[in-house]
């Protein structure tokens, strides 16, 4: 009778101690639960600072990265160019201090580019790609452009059609830099450091707040395992949701104030996007199998699941809305004109 009391008592020990926080099985989700709280906080904390860090601190070794040398030197933004990116600061009336702090320099390839924000000491930088340096067809500097590291027959219909995509009016090009002066004179870097960190506190809160609701460190580990893979698949949604939706709306914006500086540059953004779709269209061909994986038939840029920018067809169709008033306007303009002379 000893015996048994003795065992039962002895059974119901374990029991009980399998439930206490020493236990190796409770021990072994509290590691889980340490690693998943470590891991939230480390990739919060590491993808704040990708994207604080290249547009702060680091802003001149992402310059030296992407800036176009030739013979082993960087390529210097001619007089010219400097003259038509001072236009367009006038034009957008960019006070002194902000202008100090923006770069223009001869990026590599065919896009602009921008990175930083006039509202940090670092300043910003904007990337000028070089035909922008080219006012007629035959200025296109054939012998050095390749793609995929490949000639281009330039002689073909696609050839041709590429060769007439790189050259751009002058409206064009200021359309383009004042969009990118736009985009630097936004403190957008700060909401793009802030939402992984963000993301990182909504998903360590809704992991404590279910432990302590649904009593996990009571139950099988597993239950928390998969708690964890869920809160992660959400946070991760969710950061990427707020990036992409910030990115778009700073594109719309930085349109927006573009097209409001005049006629010229409304006209200019919707040659520049047409010219755009393009170039894409005869990338698509011109790049093969990556090609079809990189652009569509239309010319945009193809995503998977995520919508990284606004669609250039938007962008061009943003611009048609925005012309056709004035053309309207214009035209009747004339046609009072035209009364009031007779």
């Amino acid at each position: 009778m000893c015996f048994l009391q003795s065992l039962a008592s002895h059974d119901q020990s374990d029991c009980c101690s399998s439930r206490t926080p020493n236990s190796p099985i409770m021990w072994g989700y509290s590691t889980k639960a340490k690693l998943f709280f470590g891991g939230v906080w480390s990739l919060s904390v590491g993808c704040a600072a990708a994207n604080c860090l290249p547009n702060t601190a680091l802003i001149n070794n992402v310059k030296e990265v992407v800036q176009m040398y030739r013979y082993g030197a960087p390529v210097s933004l001619p007089e010219k160019m400097s003259e038509t990116v001072k236009s367009v600061m006038d034009d957008m009336q960019i006070n002194q201090e902000d202008r100090d702090l923006i770069q223009p320099f001869t990026v590599y390839g065919f896009d602009m580019f921008h990175a930083g924000s006039t509202y940090t000491k670092f300043g910003a930088i904007v990337g000028i790609p070089s035909n922008f340096y080219y006012s007629k067809v035959e200025d296109v500097d054939i012998q050095n452009i390749t793609v995929q590291n490949q000639p281009v027959n330039w002689f073909s219909s696609c050839g041709e059609s590429f060769k007439e995509s790189l050259i751009l009016s002058e409206e064009a090009k200021k359309f383009l830099i004042a969009r990118e002066i736009a985009s630097v004179h936004s403190p957008s870097i700060f909401f793009k450091t802030i939402f992984p960190l963000t993301t990182g506190v909504i998903v360590s809160a809704l992991a404590h707040q279910f432990n302590k609701k649904l009593k996990l460190l009571e139950r099988p580990p597993r239950l928390g395992g998969i708690l964890y893979v869920i809160l992660s698949f959400f946070g991760l949604g969710l950061w990427v949701f707020l990036h992409d939706f910030t990115t778009i709306q700073i594109e719309l914006e930085a349109d927006k104030i573009a097209s409001s500086l005049g006629e010229k540059y409304v006209k200019g953004g919707l040659e520049a996007y047409s010219k755009l779709l393009e170039r894409n269209i005869c990338l698509r061909e011109l790049m093969g199998s990556k090609g079809e994986k990189s652009y569509t038939a239309t010319g945009n840029d193809v995503y998977f699941i995520r919508q990284k920018h606004l669609p250039i067809s938007h962008r061009k169709a943003y611009m048609e809305n925005i012309n056709k008033p004035l053309k309207q306007e214009k035209s009747e303009t004339v046609d009072c004109k035209v009364k009031s002379s007779a």
